[in-house]
């Protein structure tokens, strides 16, 4: 069976993105930000931008999703390894794994928990 894997310039450009929604949020409301400013922070042009999104809307709720699914990939421990059940495999969160996760991803959750806070 052949794995599907994605090109790495479709990950280097949604990386590029994601970085630049959190430095623009960082300084201006989500409402305010257009996807010019996207584009021109990301160092991208409009049209790549459209080849992966419909439109900012479309992006931030995948962006968003990409964040949630790749944190629950990397906090998500199979509870064999405690010894809860012998019978199947029950999924966990390891909350050092999590506490590591917000750690190296500082920027994006300092954003996301006080973005209402720090806009003028």
């Amino acid at each position: 069976m052949a794995v599907n894997k994605t090109d790495p310039r479709v990950i280097k450009t949604r990386n590029s993105l994601r970085k630049a929604l959190v430095y623009l949020m960082r300084r201006d409301k989500i409402e305010n930000i257009s996807v010019q400013k996207i584009t021109e922070t990301a160092n991208i042009t409009r049209g790549t931008f459209y080849l992966h999104y419909r439109d900012k809307q479309d992006f931030i709720e995948s962006a968003m999703k990409d964040i949630l699914d790749d944190f629950f990939a990397q906090v998500m421990v199979d509870s064999e390894n405690f010894g809860l059940s012998k019978e199947r495999t029950v999924q966990a969160i390891s909350l050092q794994k999590a506490f590591q996760y917000i750690e190296n991803n500082a920027d994006i959750f300092d954003v996301l928990l006080n973005e209402a806070d720090c806009k003028k």
